[in-house]
């Protein structure tokens, strides 16, 4: 059945799916009986990871202890169903996958790690923000190279017993699966498996990053994530990134996250001369607009999500962050373009020329043209509109003016109407 394009998106309340509430049924009845999930410790998944790609070597041992920690507070603060320890299990499993896979491809073809990156160019900022049209539209660029969403997913080659790669094949199922258990997200959030995905997965790999405190609820996990080096974690990016241009060459890598601008100074200090756009929209709007999103994306795997709690939280989490990044910029002013929302929704085509123009980058009549195409095909709210209230998630208006005062008078960012 086709979606209507106009409907609208809110989160009232979690959307279990009938299959998964009959899985966490089951499975309650299981382990009360000791027939337990599959153990979640460091032990039995890197084992199981070993097992499943048939490689031994992990690398360097720098994700242990982040890894540790995760399992620690998915167990003690993670509020999790049954399902959602397949989920948790399922996505740390991916991640050490990943991990024997492209050290595979590092040790067996060393030349990989020799190459070099030219400057990328980051799109960040505050989510919810209009990066996924800013990076659907800069990757029309053939002088861009995205990092697409099947490739983010599993940087190295994932080959059946026929020897082929079966990375694509796979993240389409993943979508399909996604959709189906959460049908809200797509109006939220798109993802085309094709087209440009954020840099989460990657930094994942090195289990640092946001992936796993944006999927569940883990504020004092988050705290202490966020507080140690995420240079680290920037290095194995990179070198994941050497080896996806291996497989895939290009010019300029065109990269996204909003969530850089939580690790802002570590990026520059791997990615010295990147270049970045850095989007910017009303806090009034970006708090419950995110806080919408990831109780879409937690309401997958807890037993409950306290709607009320995730407002203060993520707004300390994206006020602080801005306040980082302020200090961040002071060093690296010429490497910034700033685009207001207001502006890029109002005028997309203008706002790419301008952001040519910033960092020197040739934009032919025929590449505005496949960007008017690009902006016809997928029109905003083109799944939905997604709808969203301060007072849902426990914010208060004198509460958001308060965080976010200094950032609104800094970029001289426009409140927009309710």
């Amino acid at each position: 059945m086709k979606r209507r394009p106009n409907r609208a998106v809110s989160f009232e309340r979690p959307i279990k799916r009938w299959p998964i509430v009959t899985l966490n049924r089951v499975l309650t009845v299981a382990r009360a009986l000791r027939r337990l999930r599959p153990p979640i410790s460091e032990q039995s998944l890197t084992e199981a990871a070993q097992r499943r790609t048939g490689l031994a070597d992990f690398g360097d041992d720098s994700f242990r202890d982040p890894m540790r920690r995760l399992i620690q507070a998915l167990e003690d603060e993670g509020n999790l169903d049954e399902f959602g320890w397949i989920l948790a299990r399922g996505q740390i499993l991916l991640c050490l996958e990943n991990r024997l896979r492209v050290q595979r491809e590092w040790v067996s073809r060393p030349q990989i790690l020799d190459g070099s990156i030219e400057p990328p160019l980051f799109i960040l900022g505050l989510p919810r923000t209009g990066s996924t049209l800013l990076v659907n539209l800069l990757g029309r660029d053939p002088n861009h190279r995205f990092l697409a969403n099947w490739e983010a997913m599993r940087p190295a080659p994932f080959r059946s017993t026929r020897g082929r790669d079966m990375r694509r094949k796979v993240a389409a199922r993943h979508l399909r699966i996604l959709d189906y258990l959460a049908p809200s997200l797509g109006a939220i959030h798109e993802m085309r498996i094709a087209g440009p995905e954020e840099c989460v997965p990657l930094l994942a790999n090195s289990f640092r990053g946001s992936q796993f405190f944006s999927a569940f609820h883990l504020p004092a996990y988050q705290c202490w994530l966020q507080a140690q080096d995420h240079a680290p974690a920037y290095e194995y990016h990179r070198r994941q990134l050497l080896l996806l241009q291996w497989q895939r060459p290009g010019n300029r890598w065109l990269l996204k996250a909003p969530a850089h601008l939580l690790f802002l100074d570590s990026l520059f200090r791997i990615f010295p001369r990147a270049r970045v756009v850095q989007l910017h929209r009303d806090p009034f709007k970006v708090i419950p607009s995110v806080c919408s999103l990831n109780a879409t994306v937690q309401s997958l795997g807890a037993k409950s999500v306290d709607l009320k709690a995730l407002g203060p939280h993520w707004a300390a989490t994206w006020a602080e962050a801005l306040d980082r990044a302020i200090k961040v910029r002071e060093r690296f002013a010429e490497a910034f373009c700033d685009v207001l929302y207001r502006d890029l929704m109002a005028d997309p085509l203008h706002a790419v020329r301008l952001i040519y123009e910033r960092f020197g980058y040739p934009l032919s009549d025929q590449l505005r043209g496949s960007m008017a195409v690009e902006l016809a095909r997928n029109p905003q709210h083109k799944r939905g509109i997604h709808r969203y209230s301060l007072a849902t998630f426990g914010l208060e208006a004198r509460e958001v003016e308060r965080r976010f005062g200094r950032y609104v008078d800094v970029f001289r960012v426009p409140r927009e109407p309710d």
